[in-house]
């Protein structure tokens, strides 16, 4: 394969980069061009000379002077924002607006998007990156219930609780088979005023 000079191989880049009105640029656009070194090589220098951001690994976006500074940025109308977008586009990396920036987002902070899949390389300029908005709590199955099943599930609780305590009588009743009814209702009011009951061994009787 011809590897052509660096001068040369750096026209090339350039000529590709004024001609194709992208955003973002990755070091395989421009492999038929050279070998990976090379390339590499000539996108430093090109970063160098503020024709390009590195904004990731393997990560280039068009440049152009700033007007008040002449320092390097974005040369895309949204600025870091767009280039963010455009970045996670060409990874093939899923991503909505999140919450937050629909109700309220600064200038100059940092982009958070909802990404559907994990990204696995940090982007990011001047101080602000890409962050993921972390996924929402998950709902309570009360949120999901009518309220006519609220009332259904609330009436089988009951209904539960009452069997126990039919249950739990029974057993008083067995165990003390001389007390009176009154007696076994005020043991059976103490158990249920009493403290959450421990695991215990059956034969534990009932003072």
């Amino acid at each position: 394969m011809f590897r052509p000079s660096l001068p040369t191989l750096l026209q090339r880049v350039r000529t590709r980069i004024k001609r194709a009105h992208r955003a973002i640029y990755l070091p395989a656009d421009f492999m038929d061009f050279s070998g990976k070194v090379q390339v590499y090589r000539a996108l430093k220098q090109l970063v160098d000379e503020g024709t390009l951001l590195r904004v990731g690994h393997g990560l280039y976006a068009r440049a152009q002077p700033n007007p008040s500074t002449g320092a390097p940025e974005p040369a895309v109308s949204g600025g870091f924002d767009a280039v963010a977008r455009s970045a996670l586009n060409r990874l093939g990396v899923p991503w909505e607006p999140s919450s937050l920036e629909v109700a309220f987002k600064p200038a100059g902070s940092n982009v958070v998007l909802r990404l559907r899949t994990p990204l696995r390389r940090s982007i990011g300029w001047a101080g602000m990156r890409v962050v993921r908005e972390p996924p929402a709590p998950r709902q309570t199955l009360a949120a999901h219930m009518t309220p006519r099943l609220m009332a259904l599930r609330l009436l089988r609780a009951c209904e539960m609780h009452d069997l126990g305590v039919q249950m739990y009588r029974q057993t008083l009743e067995r165990r003390h088979p001389q007390a009176t009814s009154a007696e076994v209702d005020r043991m059976l009011q103490a158990w249920l005023a009493g403290p959450a009951p421990r695991r215990a061994a059956p034969s534990t009787a009932i003072s």
